[in-house]
């Protein structure tokens, strides 16, 4: 676990692998002590079939369980293709980020994603507690190359139509992101 405090709040990044349901047990026990040492809780996993677009069943209840033990924002990644977010009990959860820099090959699938998401942060001037009144999402489409293979060079997609492509497949308004 990672700690990052800014003006006296505290993030904390937890890490996990999560190849099958059974393997998010350890985040789910990492967060109980993270709740308490942070004000917002940020779990990332590697977890998941690879080159499938679609997030499968134990991957989904695996990342609503972290939700109800009390992460805030959770994101994957390891399919290595971008796969659909959702919002579970009003918390984002990214299940697959795709590639972005990749050397496992010379043609990984060619589109990614920057999941940006600012916080808005207030302290009760009494108590001195923290609260997140407002969370804006920014989703950034990306190119994981820019030449005829994989040049390790990412880029953000210009062409609009390319662009809209990518968000609407990763709100889940379409089956691929291309």
């Amino acid at each position: 676990i990672v700690y990052k405090e800014i003006n006296g709040f505290k993030i904390a990044f937890a890490s996990s692998r999560s190849t099958n349901i059974a393997c998010s047990a350890p985040a789910e026990y990492m967060l109980p002590n993270t709740n308490a040492n942070s004000d917002y809780q940020v779990v990332y996993f590697h977890g998941g079939e690879e080159k499938v677009h679609a997030y499968e069943d134990w991957k989904q209840a695996s990342c609503h369980n972290l939700v109800d033990h009390g992460a805030d924002l959770v994101i994957g990644s390891h399919p290595h293709v971008l796969q659909p977010m959702e919002t579970y009990n009003g918390v984002n959860i990214v299940y697959s980020l795709g590639n972005f820099i990749f050397g496992g090959n010379n043609y990984p699938e060619n589109r990614t994603l920057i999941y940006n998401q600012t916080l808005t942060v207030t302290q009760d001037a009494t108590t001195g507690a923290f609260s997140v009144t407002n969370t804006d999402v920014t989703l950034i489409p990306c190119y994981v190359y820019t030449g005829e293979s994989n040049n390790y060079q990412p880029a953000v997609i210009e062409n609009e139509t390319d662009k809209q492509l990518v968000i609407d497949f990763t709100q889940g308004k379409r089956e691929l992101p291309y």
